[in-house]
């Protein structure tokens, strides 16, 4: 599976190898994405979570979009 992942502002997207939309995080983040890795099934984000611009480390499926 090849997953293609893209952001806009605080949304979070991932794409199959047919181009296809696969999964959406919209408001995953109040604005900063920083896309740290996808390995085993499990992609790595730090992302600005509130408007002070604090951080934090999110992990989510690759497969589904959930939090992990």
């Amino acid at each position: 599976m090849l997953l293609i992942l893209a952001y806009i502002g605080g949304d979070l997207f991932a794409y199959g190898r047919d181009g296809q939309e696969v999964w959406r995080r919209e408001r995953f983040a109040v604005d900063g994405i920083e896309l740290k890795s996808c390995k085993a099934g499990i992609v790595s984000a730090e992302i600005e979570y509130d408007y002070e611009g604090s951080w934090k480390t999110a992990r989510v499926s690759a497969v589904d979009g959930r939090d992990l």
